[in-house]
């Protein structure tokens, strides 16, 4: 005769899941999605030994009504004013700035051109980041380079100082997002036939437009 033996498995938890994007610096205290004691935010719940009508009752009360004023909401810490993308004003801006330093990249004009697109106190930092990128334009052993099959013929400037004629840099893909109201972060995937690098830079807006306080060559 065959006894069978009940095996007893472990209680089945329900956790919260980890944060996906670091939080914004500009973002109020109860958007910080970091681990850590954070009301309205951390999800904690324990089944084990719950009955099946107190799970609905605690569910459906979870879920009655519009989420408090100031409170994360159901998106999971989100600021209301958050975009799923980004809104015309910002993509025009981002692609006006993207044009700026492209131009600049490729030769056609001076770093210091983009101090009129970068807020007065970050403009140094924001060209000196374009000057790297500059420096790295010119250089044909860029490790970074990824080679993308034979080269087609294109305009080349000639660079400044009387260095080798370099090939364009061209924009291959933008992505734009608003996370906050008036904040617009961007990368531009930039490369030629053999090369490829992005652009990745945050724009604020101001009474005076769209400024730049932050751009990073990768």
């Amino acid at each position: 005769m065959t006894v069978a033996t009940r095996i007893r498995r472990p209680p089945v938890r329900l956790r919260p899941a980890p944060p996906l994007d670091p939080p914004f610096t500009d973002e109020p205290a109860q958007f910080d999605l970091r681990p850590g004691p954070h009301p309205g935010v951390q999800l904690a719940l324990d089944l084990a030994g719950a009955a099946p009508g107190a799970v609905a009752a605690d569910r459906s009360a979870a879920t009655a009504g519009p989420p408090a004023s100031g409170s994360a909401g159901v998106h999971g810490g989100l600021p209301p004013d958050a975009l799923a993308g980004a809104s015309s004003e910002a993509r025009r801006a981002a692609h006006r700035f993207l044009a700026a330093s492209l131009e600049i990249i490729n030769g056609f004009r001076p770093a210091g051109h983009i101090r009129r697109l970068a807020d007065p106190a970050q403009a140094l930092a924001v060209g000196a980041q374009l000057a790297i990128a500059v420096d790295r334009a010119r250089r044909p052993d860029d490790p970074g380079r990824a080679r993308r099959g034979p080269a087609s013929p294109q305009r080349t400037p000639v660079a400044r100082g009387g260095r080798r004629p370099v090939a364009l840099l061209r924009v291959r893909q933008l992505r734009v997002c608003e996370p906050v109201s008036g904040v617009a972060e961007a990368v531009a995937v930039l490369g030629t036939d053999e090369r490829s690098w992005a652009l990745a830079f945050r724009l604020e807006r101001r009474p005076t437009g769209w400024l730049s306080t932050t751009v990073d060559v990768v």
